[in-house]
């Protein structure tokens, strides 16, 4: 019987990184290598900056955007449309 290896599935569950950066750096990264400009360095830097303070706190950005969502919508929620 061939060794089969059997732990390919285990990291699955594994956030995707580049090197030391989340997934998500790379989208602005992939955006500064199509818009060459000091702008968009700064930019740049500054996103995957946050992102990566984030990350350091364990709060995927997907979960900030919710939690932000949340904080610019208020505590009170109107229970009828405003047509209405």
């Amino acid at each position: 019987m061939a060794d089969m290896p059997q732990g390919s599935w285990r990291d699955s569950a594994r956030p995707a990184k580049f090197f030391i950066f989340n997934y998500v750096t790379v989208f602005p990264v992939l955006w500064f290598l199509f818009n060459l400009s000091w702008m968009n360095l700064f930019i740049i830097i500054f996103v995957i900056s946050v992102l990566m303070i984030l990350d350091y706190y364990g709060l995927p950005p997907h979960i900030f955007a919710r939690f932000l969502r949340g904080v610019i919508s208020g505590r009170r929620k109107i229970s009828s449309p405003w047509w209405v």
